[in-house]
């Protein structure tokens, strides 16, 4: 199978730390053009996903976050929002697979099949599982992102989980000693009083 090739080439050069930018248009391309569906992707990433060995899950991780994110939206079936998303809210449970998973959310995000509700369930998700201060600034500002993407994109949603929303927000900040992460920060907090 071509995207098995693919993927077992991706994880191999990510362990190498090579430039895996022509596999990943591949493989892009490969979902674009019709060769591949998501589906035969995730298929093809399993034994990756479900390993035991976390650099290894969290190599797996990382090639459907690169591909979701170079994916356009007619790429992406509407019916497999709803698989990714419960996928990617488990994983944030696991430590080593969180840069990854906030970065595929991001891209979930911004998806019109995206639903209010996802953005429910990844919030609740995100405050409950992440420790987001316990991470370097990539990730931090990967949160950070989320959560401007949340209340840009599903306004409602944000309104809707109230001092929940709030609560786990103010524990995401709390110890935050970054200036880049704080701006980030102190430009939020007027967009969610004013919803």
């Amino acid at each position: 199978m071509v995207v098995q090739r693919l993927v077992d080439a991706y994880i191999i050069g990510l362990a190498d730390n090579a430039n895996n930018t022509e596999l990943l248009q591949k493989l892009i391309s490969s979902i674009t053009g019709g060769d591949t569906s998501l589906l035969e992707l995730v298929q093809a990433l399993g034994s990756y996903l479900a390993s035991e060995e976390a650099s290894r899950r969290s190599k797996g991780v990382q090639v459907l976050s690169d591909v979701l994110n170079g994916l356009p939206e007619s790429a992406i079936p509407a019916q497999a929002t709803s698989r990714l998303v419960q996928f990617f809210c488990a994983r944030l449970e696991d430590a080593t697979c969180v840069p990854h998973v906030l970065t595929a959310i991001n891209a979930l995000l911004r998806l019109s099949s995206f639903t209010d509700q996802f953005a429910i369930d990844v919030l609740n998700a995100l405050f409950k599982e992440v420790h987001v201060q316990s991470f370097q600034h990539s990730t931090r500002s990967a949160a950070y992102q989320l959560l401007e993407l949340a209340i840009q994109n599903h306004a409602q949603a944000v309104k809707k989980m109230g001092s929940d929303f709030v609560l786990g927000f103010a524990q995401m900040l709390d110890g935050e000693k970054d200036p880049r992460s704080l701006s980030v920060a102190f430009q939020t907090i007027p967009k969610i009083a004013a919803l």
